[in-house]
């Protein structure tokens, strides 16, 4: 299943909320990756909606300046 050109409302609706709400329904966990040590510990975990095939990433750093869920274009 490739990434969906279009998002569906759900994926779109991620897209707009706070690190600590939890991934829609149809977001499948695919990957949690750790990074740093001690108080400074963040993960970042990929999703794709089984809907749309959106892949989405979410982070849970603190001190991340932007969105806590992105789009994968990678």
């Amino acid at each position: 299943m490739g990434m969906a050109i279009n998002a569906c409302p759900s994926c779109t609706k991620q897209f707009g909320l706070k690190s600590l709400d939890h991934p829609h329904g149809r977001l499948d966990e695919i990957m949690t990756v750790n990074f740093g040590t001690g108080i400074r510990r963040w993960s970042e975990t990929t999703y794709v909606c089984t809907d749309c095939g959106t892949i989405i990433v979410h982070t849970s750093s603190k001190a991340h300046v932007g969105p806590s869920w992105w789009r994968d274009l990678g």
